[in-house]
């Protein structure tokens, strides 16, 4: 049997504020992708194009072949903008994006994924930007990237308002086939099954054995569509900048006395625990992102290989690539340079590149198999529906209480067993409070 080897280095998210006269800011970084000397460029009094550099160092776009079928997949920045007047201390504003006239520089791909506002027209709610070419790996560094943005309230000035650019890392995990269940029977597992198309209401949609989506819901992602992940659980530097942004307290952990840890933590690219179901799912919607689903979550582990009985993400049963629970909560297992020699197991990553989906922190998604009996569950009406810009929780997703959603991957100081790719012990288990080892990771169907 082949296995997928790749190892990929840590990234996070990067973001400059433009305020006032001052058109270019200085990059507030995580890792190493920056964004950098952003400008306002007026090209009429409805819209602007936003200018920037991007840059991060190890990025990839290659041809990896497994159990005889080759697959191509990328690393990418999810970008979007927010706005807010400099004198309203209103929360910060999505900005809407043209679905096209976006300006990439030589080398670099830009692809628009759009929203849905509440009247139900589509918008442009941020682009992922990657590599253009097959077979390159090592730095990006793109100057005069150029997104067009429509205004929505008449001309736009950084005189009057501030602007800031949002960058995320993601890793696109492409269309095709993949395996549910590693064989086992134990701890709720799936029954293998091969995955061979995208509508989970027929045979070859979802694993043998499991319920249907409600009502015909033919839209449940069941992962055998293309869709984007981030490379890392939210950060500490990414939640700080949703909170700051929203001017809410709804969503910020509160103690007496104040944690330093969550509010000045010593690793601000560290992934944020003690966050909530609806912590994680508001930030995701706020971000244009998704949750995702517990088969979208198998495939981000295990990609189009075979599986291995009792596999952890890194595609065998070793724990010992990840064991120190002190690595596995900072984020200090760190990937080097594509083609560096070290495997899978040697850095934690996914067949994709994909980090810390078994151990460091619970990542949350929605549950395919809650019970019938249950009238609140909303696990299998779940549409796929993409965020709009704000912290609203679209209709279909799992609401507030957590019900409908549930944990895989497990966490540091957890039995093993929670590890595996392929367990299932908790992934229905509705819970919408805060906990010490939750963390969460946001998707979005590729465009």
């Amino acid at each position: 049997m082949s296995r997928i080897s790749n190892a990929y280095r840590l990234h996070r998210w990067a973001a400059v504020i433009v305020t006032g006269l001052l058109l270019a800011g200085s990059a507030a970084h995580a890792s190493n992708i920056t964004v950098a000397n952003v400008t306002l460029v007026p090209a009429s009094a409805t819209e602007s194009f936003i200018q920037f550099d991007i840059a991060w160092t190890n990025s990839w776009r290659t041809m990896m072949k497994a159990d005889g079928a080759s697959v191509e997949s990328w690393d990418a920045a999810w970008v979007f903008v927010k706005h807010h007047p400099i004198k309203d201390d209103a929360p910060w504003r999505h900005a809407v994006l043209a679905k096209d006239g976006h300006q990439a520089p030589a080398g670099a791909t830009i692809t628009v994924g759009t929203s849905e506002m509440t009247n139900g027209a589509a918008f442009g709610a941020g682009v992922f930007i990657n590599r253009s070419a097959v077979g390159e790996t090592g730095p990006n560094d793109w100057k005069g990237v150029k997104l067009r943005w429509l205004h929505d309230g008449g001309p736009m000035s950084t005189n009057t308002m501030t602007l800031e650019v949002i960058a995320i890392e993601m890793v696109y995990v492409p269309q095709g086939a993949f395996w549910t269940g590693d064989g086992l029977k134990n701890r709720y597992r799936f029954t293998q099954t091969q995955i061979t198309q995208g509508d989970p209401t027929k045979d070859g949609g979802r694993p043998v054995g499991t319920l249907a989506p409600e009502n015909g819901n033919a839209l449940w992602p069941n992962g055998f569509n293309g869709f984007y992940c981030m490379k890392h659980e939210i950060s500490h530097r990414n939640y700080l900048a949703f909170i700051k942004a929203n001017k809410a307290a709804t969503f910020e952990y509160t103690s007496y006395p104040p944690r330093k840890d969550l509010d000045a933590p010593e690793n601000p690219d560290a992934p944020r625990p003690w966050l909530s179901w609806n912590d994680g799912a508001a930030f995701a919607a706020w971000a244009g992102l998704r949750p995702m689903t517990e088969l979208e979550f198998e495939k981000a582990c295990r990609g189009p290989v075979a599986p291995v009985a009792n596999e952890y993400a890194w595609g065998t049963t070793n724990k010992l690539a990840v064991s120190s629970a002190a690595a596995a909560v900072s984020n200090l297992v760190a990937n080097l340079a594509p083609n560096s020699g070290l495997s899978r197991e040697q850095t934690g990553a996914s067949c994709w590149g994909i980090l810390n989906l078994s151990g460091g922190l619970w990542d949350r998604v929605v549950t395919i198999d809650n019970s019938t009996s249950d009238p609140a569950d909303k696990g299998r009406q779940f549409r796929g529906t993409h965020g709009a810009g704000t912290p609203v929780l679209p209709a279909d997703w799992p609401d507030k209480s957590g019900n409908g959603a549930g944990f895989r991957g497990g966490a540091a100081g957890l039995a093993p067993a929670h590890m595996g790719a392929s367990d299932r012990y908790s992934a229905a288990y509705a819970n919408g409070s805060r906990g010490a080892r939750n963390g969460f990771r946001a998707v979005r169907t590729a465009p």
